[in-house]
């Protein structure tokens, strides 16, 4: 057997040796090097016929063979050595080569023949192959993406006359990943390509696969809010897919789909809809396509009505919409209001321009014997009941005539106390009550108040704990990122309402608690809802947290940026933030308070402080920073400190301020001791226990590993998991039954080796 194999190899040699020197021979002829009389056309006409017939010969007569080596080789009975292992699959992969070149320089023939016949002049470039300036598409097993592939590779390849071991190899190039992998279980010859592309097509061009894909994507369409632009934005998503499951011979005139599908849009929209549907002539039938056309009149409609509300009912200036306030009413343009005062009851002004009562102590005193509305000054409703837009100062819930802020204290200072013109920096905590509510009318002790002038110049800035954590989006089933506060002022843990219906959290009950602020004496009941929440940290651990929900948990909070000493410093230390500092404001979302913070915050890990002064705190969800930042020269920012003497606890504006903000406190965390003490003195005590534990026996020493007291456990990923199996039987298993049997008998394995 080896003798013929050695003959077969020699004789294969010498036909591939006649064919390349062919090759090379008549490569000149597909130049593109036309002639200029018709003789000389006829004598290169000529040269191309001879030149295929000859090379046809000694390619058929290389194929015996080439082919007859191969099956010399399949029917080897004993293995070769690895050397001559590889140089019979080189000489393999030669013979490939050369047939693939001779296909080649063929078809260019044919092409140089068929320019000389018609007389026409073609670029040497445009008659190698002959393909369009279209690109060769890719494909890498998506079904979303064959029937564009197809269409592509159908109009450059495969209707061009090139033959089917070209159009194999190129079709090689052009697949990818999985399903590059699926046609190279075909041998590459002529006879297996129409084989490949059928099998392509039926596992690839399933439009069973892409109508699930469009049915799953009209399912989790939702609208991003209810203004017109996003209920536009809805409708343009929904619209294209209905036309492709239409020309995929989906019949969607279900009324339940219908239903479902208009359930999407905002009332107004469903409700002029349903007025078209119920006018509807009887002897039509209420369609999809219907719908769908009904809806898109009813949103160009909203659109123009909203474009020219814009033109027409524009303020013409800021003036007019400065005092757009109920209590301090501007002009409007159907009826003209004229003005008053509900300070001295005169009509030639409004209350905001009053010189009767100049100073807005004077004004809250004024409001409070008459008994009016510190939000609109009218008598007919508390100011817990006002519904007033608020200042347009400060943008707090009094009224806009009575706001300090917009007129300077009248407190007696000193000479030293008037050069330096810097604002104290104020401070709220938030914390409920359980104790009885203290009276309005009950008299308040004095108190005294140190606070720092900070400079004009450079100001320290404040970074309070914030971070984000993971929670699971209900619709897409996708973790999504939140921002949440870290509140050691706070008692309790809260989430914003909207982010509280976002996420479709269950109410499990209520509790009313007295809330207040910090340097009030009046506290305010209110009734919460309660919800869980579960969040996952850095390592894939779910925690559930017990949540009171509440319409507003902190305003924007600033951030200082980090400088370059300070990223360099986290980049040499491979420190993991919890959300990048990005954003100079954020606002957060959730409120974690006394009650379930220390359980997030890692006591063993190291804490760092940044070349800026701030401070690394170590939680489960990556660092977070936090403290004061340092000024330019590498000081915390000081000035001298002023007495301000107040004769209440509270201002008589404290009172009705927003009863909701943040702790925004300096807060300096004194580590004690350095990075390096810890470490050392760390080894040192990890080297003691294990030195300690040496015991020298007859068999050898033996010694006890030190390991952690106090470490965190490895997640079980459950949730990843589950997760994961279920769209791999969504997507592989129910799709084929191969796959399902092979799971199956998996899992039969698994259990009966655990019973065994």
């Amino acid at each position: 057997m080896a003798t013929t194999l050695k003959a077969r190899k020699g004789i294969a040699t010498r036909q591939a040796k006649a064919l390349n020197d062919l090759l090379e021979t008549y490569n000149h002829l597909t130049k593109g090097s036309f002639p200029n009389d018709q003789c000389d056309t006829e004598n290169l006409i000529s040269q191309i016929n001879n030149a295929l017939v000859h090379i046809r010969a000694t390619q058929t007569s290389f194929e015996k063979a080439f082919f007859a080596f191969a099956e010399a080789v399949d029917k080897l009975q004993h293995s070769l050595e690895n050397e001559e292992e590889e140089r019979i699959s080189e000489q393999l992969e030669k013979g490939q080569v050369l047939l693939s070149e001779s296909e080649d320089l063929q078809a260019r023939l044919e092409v140089e023949k068929q320019a000389l016949d018609s007389g026409k002049v073609w670029h040497s470039t445009m008659t190698r192959a002959e393909l369009p300036k279209t690109p060769i598409p890719e494909f890498s097993g998506n079904c979303w993406e064959w029937d564009n592939f197809w269409e592509l590779f159908n109009a450059t390849i495969h209707s061009t006359p090139l033959s089917d071991l070209q159009k194999f190899n190129y079709l090689l190039q052009a697949l990818k990943g999985e399903a590059r992998q699926s046609a190279e279980r075909y041998q590459i010859t002529s006879k297996n390509y129409p084989m490949v592309v059928k099998h392509l097509q039926e596992k690839y061009g399933n439009t069973s696969v892409i109508i699930t894909n469009l049915h799953e994507q009209m399912e989790v369409c939702t609208a991003q809010s209810t203004e017109l632009k996003d209920q536009c934005k809805l409708f343009d998503r929904l619209s294209s897919i209905t036309r492709q499951l239409e020309s995929k011979g989906e019949d969607l005139n279900s009324p339940w789909l219908m239903s479902k599908t208009l359930a999407k849009f905002r009332d107004d929209i469903k409700r002029k809809v349903l007025e078209k549907k119920v006018t509807h002539s009887y002897n039509e039938t209420w369609t999809m396509a219907k719908q769908m056309d009904v809806l898109d009149a009813v949103l160009k409609q909203e659109e123009e009505i909203e474009r020219h509300m814009s033109k027409t009912f524009k303020p013409q200036n800021t003036q007019e919409r400065k005092y757009m306030s109920r209590g301090s009413p501007a002009p409007t343009y159907a009826k003209t209001r004229s003005p008053y005062c509900f300070y001295c009851n005169s009509q030639d002004h409004w209350s905001i321009s009053c010189t009767k009562l100049k100073h807005p102590k004077e004004r809250i005193e004024y409001l409070k014997q008459t008994k009016r509305c510190l939000g609109c000054g009218s008598r007919n409703h508390a100011f817990s009941e006002c519904k007033g837009v608020g200042c347009t100062h400060c943008g707090k819930r009094h009224h806009t005539s009575i706001c300090l802020k917009n007129t300077e204290p009248n407190f007696p200072t000193t000479q030293a106390e008037q050069k330096n013109n810097g604002k104290p920096r104020n401070s709220l905590q938030n914390f409920t009550s359980n104790e009885p509510q203290i009276e309005a009318g009950a008299n308040d002790a004095d108190i005294s108040a140190v606070a720092e002038n900070p400079k004009a110049t450079v100001k320290g800035d404040i970074c309070l704990l914030t971070g984000s954590i993971k929670v699971m989006n209900p619709i897409t089933e996708r973790l999504r990122d939140v921002l949440v506060l870290l509140d050691t002022g706070a008692d309790r843990s809260f989430i914003d309402f909207e982010l509280a219906q976002e996420l479709q959290l269950p109410r499990q009950g209520s509790s009313t608690m007295r809330l207040s602020t910090f340097g009030t004496t009046q506290q305010r009941d209110i009734t919460c809802p309660i919800t869980s929440l579960s969040i996952w940290d850095n390592e894939g651990v779910q925690h559930t947290l017990q949540l009171y929900i509440h319409d507003t948990i902190t305003p924007n909070v600033s951030r200082p940026a980090l400088d370059k000493r300070d990223i360099n410093f986290i980049k040499r230390k491979h420190i993991r933030l919890c959300s990048p500092m990005k954003k100079s404001h954020i606002q957060a979302r959730i409120l974690v308070g006394c009650d379930l913070l220390w359980n997030f915050i890692k006591f063993g890990s190291p804490h760092f402080t940044l070349p800026s002064g701030l401070r690394l705190i170590p939680t489960t969800f990556g660092y977070m920073i936090s403290g004061q930042k340092l000024s330019q020269n590498g000081t915390i920012t000081k000035g001298n400190p002023v007495l301000v003497h107040t004769s209440k606890t509270s201002d008589p504006m404290d009172f009705w301020e927003q009863y909701w903000s943040t702790e925004s406190c300096e807060r300096e965390e004194e580590l004690s001791r350095t990075e390096k003490e810890e470490k050392a003195n760390t080894n040192a005590q990890i080297l003691k226990e294990f030195n300690d534990t040496i015991q020298k026996r007859d068999d050898g020493y033996y010694v006890k590993l030190p390991f952690k007291e106090q470490y965190s456990e490895l997640p079980d990923n459950r949730a990843l998991s589950w997760k994961r199996l279920k769209n791999t039987y969504s997507s592989k298993i129910q799709r084929s039954p191969r796959y399902f049997t092979a799971v199956r008998q998996c899992f039969q394995r698994t259990t009966q080796s655990r019973h065994s």
